[in-house]
């Protein structure tokens, strides 16, 4: 025969079970979707910035690749760009440097010294030729003369205007395409260079860190494993009985060790087959029942939680 305790507490442990049964208690725990970091192009490790455990916030370098050939592509592409730019200002200029303009100047002034020259002896002999003190002949030789000076003049006075031009349009326009070309191809060497820095590409813990300077990483061969925040969730099992009751969007309630209270998840996916209980939350009571695997994203607080961790999800709408 029980005594009156013994019937008090196992009516109060039935109680206890029958409220767990109506709040549809189910074993889970925490899993974290890990974002592996790797450079773009294969290569050496020169530097890691960070170590297992830091926190970072996005943006932060996480570690530099060897770039030496990244700098000499850089420092070539600047130095293209500078003949460039130098070719173009030349041509905008004119169509020859100042010393080779200068020398048409002088043959100019040479030129008309000898046209005056040559003007002043064909009017002496002109008048000679008409007193009869020269011959005709002479005077038109000197006649020649002065309109051989005046023609040159005259082709030296053109082609300084031609040295003067700027270069012509379509060499010009040849000029600013070779500039244009010449910062794209900088532009290019600098987010090469840059490239050759890796940072986070979100805020999140530095769960490990797979390589070291040294070493060769490749895009198919990280170098960090980060994980974010928002990339925590809850893995539990329902029964199959159960899996038409529950939807993708439901919330549940949460609970863990070192969890806050009144944690909330939602339902972000349910598989579609079944499956015997997975040996990570084996029991007695579990081991031989079919169930769907359901994950669930934390609405809040999801940087308390850890890969692992076992949990509790209460599929009723409140939290114990």
């Amino acid at each position: 025969m029980k005594t009156f305790p013994s019937v008090l507490l196992s009516v109060l442990l039935l109680a206890a079970c029958g409220e767990q049964n109506e709040r549809r208690v189910y074993q889970g725990y925490v899993e974290g979707e890990y974002v592996l970091i790797g450079p773009e192009e294969s290569g050496r490790i020169d530097t890691l910035m960070v170590r297992r455990g830091d926190q970072v916030e996005a943006g932060t370098p996480l570690f530099r690749m060897e770039s030496q050939d990244a700098s000499a592509q850089r420092a070539e592409a600047a130095a293209r760009l500078a003949q460039a730019e130098a070719q173009l200002a030349d041509r905008m200029r004119s169509g020859r440097r100042p010393p080779e303009i200068a020398v048409v100047e002088a043959q100019i002034e040479e030129a008309r010294a000898t046209l005056k020259e040559a003007q002043l002896e064909f009017a002496r002999q002109e008048q000679l030729a008409k007193r009869e003190f020269a011959s005709a002949s002479k005077a038109e030789a000197t006649r020649a003369a002065r309109d051989r000076a005046r023609a040159r003049l005259e082709a030296l006075e053109q082609e300084l205007k031609v040295a003067r031009l700027p270069a012509r349009s379509d060499d010009i326009t040849a000029a600013e395409r070779n500039v244009e070309a010449a910062k794209a191809s900088l532009a290019h060497a600098d987010w090469r260079l840059a490239r050759r820095t890796i940072v986070a590409p979100a805020n999140g813990l530095i769960d490990d860190t797979l390589r070291y300077p040294g070493e060769s990483a490749a895009p198919s061969a990280p170098v960090i494993s980060l994980l974010p925040p928002e990339n925590r969730t809850i893995r539990f099992f329902i029964p199959q009985a159960l899996r038409s009751s529950l939807n993708v969007g439901d919330k549940v309630g949460v609970s863990c060790d070192g969890c806050p209270e009144g944690l909330k998840a939602e339902i972000s996916f349910i598989a579609s087959d079944v499956e015997f209980t997975p040996p990570i939350i084996f029991s007695v009571e579990t081991r031989d029942k079919l169930v769907f695997m359901v994950q669930a994203r934390p609405l809040s607080a999801a940087e308390s939680l850890h890969p692992g961790q076992p949990a509790d999800v209460f599929v009723a709408e409140a939290a114990p």
